[in-house]
């Protein structure tokens, strides 16, 4: 049943043909599937932390392992749920530039560079990220914001591509800022940030007006 999310995103892109809103609908559809399984679960952490035990080495530092497990297992729903709606956005991307490619050469790069989401969607995430840094807030709402994730690093990535390609030897700068979010994990989150301010800023659409300028 794992193709059925990626046919009902074909679907909404085929109809609506806005890929920011398949984006969208695709990380909504992973943050219902953790509310769900949180719904449904008690304790999915314990569900997690017995699976990921399973996993440790016969000759690993069992306590010191068992430890990261355990504190990792409070946020694998999410994980999860991220590395799926991954996964789906990234086959539907995969399919949307090859049917670029036969009949509208270009229009998946300007699609994707394009992608953006509104500033009520931007709002609502900072909104639950704030609160869930200042208060304590219940796991789910964590495991939430890790899905979200997903949406802005694609964002991000596309706002800084954008910005890569408006400077000098674009090409060069083009390719380090790839090698750079595929080398060093931690950048992603510099990604994600620029997504979710993008509303704010608009840096595309001022790269734009001062190159036609």
């Amino acid at each position: 049943m794992f193709w059925l999310p990626a046919w009902i995103m074909a679907v909404l892109l085929r109809l609506s043909r806005q890929l920011a809103l398949t984006v969208e609908a695709s990380v909504i559809l992973g943050i219902v599937g953790v509310v769900g399984f949180y719904w449904i679960e008690d304790e999915p952490s314990a569900i997690w932390q017995q699976l990921l035990s399973k996993m440790i080495p016969d000759d690993a530092a069992f306590e010191s392992m068992h430890t990261v497990m355990a504190s990792y297992s409070h946020y694998m729903t999410g994980s999860f749920a991220a590395g799926i709606v991954f996964i789906l956005l990234f086959g539907l991307f995969l399919a949307r530039w090859w049917q670029a490619l036969l009949y509208n050469p270009g229009g998946f790069k300007r699609e994707y560079l394009s992608l953006k989401t509104s500033r009520m969607m931007a709002s609502v995430t900072l909104v639950i990220f704030a609160v869930a840094l200042l208060s304590k807030v219940p796991e789910v709402i964590w495991n939430v914001l890790i899905v979200f994730f997903v949406l802005y690093a694609f964002i991000g990535t596309a706002v800084l591509h954008c910005l890569s390609a408006a400077s000098k030897n674009s090409k060069v700068w083009i390719g380090i800022l790839y090698i750079i979010l595929l080398v060093i994990p931690h950048a992603m989150f510099f990604a994600v940030a620029m997504g979710v301010l993008d509303p704010w800023l608009n840096l595309r659409n001022k790269i734009s007006n001062s190159t036609d300028a």
